[in-house]
């Protein structure tokens, strides 16, 4: 037996009041799942503009005596 399975048999010998319960709790959890999710997508480009300036020489190669 999976516990899918038991689950679903505990499930059934629940009074109704705890089945209400699990199910809040399920949907609460799926809620902020989901909502986890959403924050997960990438952000825009352009959020920091103007609040620091690259130097010219951002791609230069590092001196010899910083490496």
């Amino acid at each position: 037996m999976t516990e899918r399975e038991q689950l679903i048999q505990e499930i059934e010998k629940l009074p109704d009041y705890l089945v209400h319960k699990i199910l809040e709790i399920l949907l609460e959890e799926k809620q902020e799942k989901s909502n986890i999710d959403q924050s997960k997508k990438l952000r825009p480009f352009g959020l920091c503009e103007g609040e620091f300036i690259v130097p010219d020489d951002f791609d230069e190669p590092l001196s010899k005596n910083i490496i």
